[in-house]
């Protein structure tokens, strides 16, 4: 989708996808995933919690590591509407810093949280850390807000962005296009084998049926969706 139909979203506060809690998947997932000192990157972030919740992971795992293994861990969110980052941090109460090229930065609450407000696809502008490379990038919403045309030029940005051995968290949905369209759109297994299959691979952690996700889904007759969660590993 234009970014224009998505600045019209938070402006207008048709705003459906937050989810004021974590992600149950983080939840579960998490906690196995993230290792000392991981660079973490979640692109088109808007304001989720998710940012916090993948911060205090990676706290917990730096305290368990040995003091001189590996770096701190990191959190970079990219989400292009400033307003939306500046919620994130007003509405959980973090003092942060806003430099004039959109670039904010966590002054209290978990540490190694910041966030861009640029164009994702503008990488290497905003790249984080300098060698542009991330070793858990999670997905919850970006990719499936994309639609068919812009897919492969996200996939592939990911790809760039991805460290050799690092990983991808990647949470999908499936579900009966003709009967409606998104956002948030159907992305299939065979979608997701066409996209990433070439330089990573991709391992189907969960599949579970939810009720629809919104009420233009119920309106429409869609009452029922599956969430299937990736595991993608970033081959060398």
């Amino acid at each position: 989708m234009e970014q224009s139909f998505w600045q019209e979203r938070w402006d207008s506060g048709r705003i459906g996808f937050h989810q004021e809690q974590g992600h149950p998947v983080l939840q579960r997932l998490g906690p196995e995933l993230v290792r000392a000192g991981e660079q973490m990157l979640v692109p088109l972030c808007g304001k989720t919690q998710d940012l916090l919740v993948l911060a205090e992971l990676g706290r917990a795992a730096d305290a368990r590591a040995d003091e001189n293994a590996a770096p701190a861990a990191r959190v970079t969110g990219v989400e292009f509407v400033p307003e939306a980052v500046r919620d994130f941090f007003r509405e959980n109460s973090l003092e942060f810093r806003e430099e004039p090229a959109n670039f904010f930065e966590g002054l209290s609450g978990p540490p190694g949280l910041r966030m861009y407000s640029r164009d994702f696809f503008a990488a290497p502008d905003w790249q984080d850390p300098p060698a542009g490379r991330f070793t858990l990038i999670y997905d919850r919403a970006a990719l499936v807000a994309l639609d068919p045309p812009t897919r492969q030029r996200y996939s592939e940005t990911l790809r760039r962005l991805c460290d050799a051995g690092g990983r991808i968290l990647l949470i999908a949905f499936e579900y009966d296009q003709s009967v409606i369209s998104g956002p948030p759109f159907s992305i299939p297994r065979s979608t997701v084998d066409e996209l990433f299959a070439s330089r990573f691979t991709i391992e189907e952690r969960e599949r579970r049926i939810l009720p629809a996700l919104n009420p233009r889904f119920t309106e429409a007759g869609q009452n029922e969706v599956v969430e299937a969660v990736y595991l993608l590993t970033r081959e060398s």
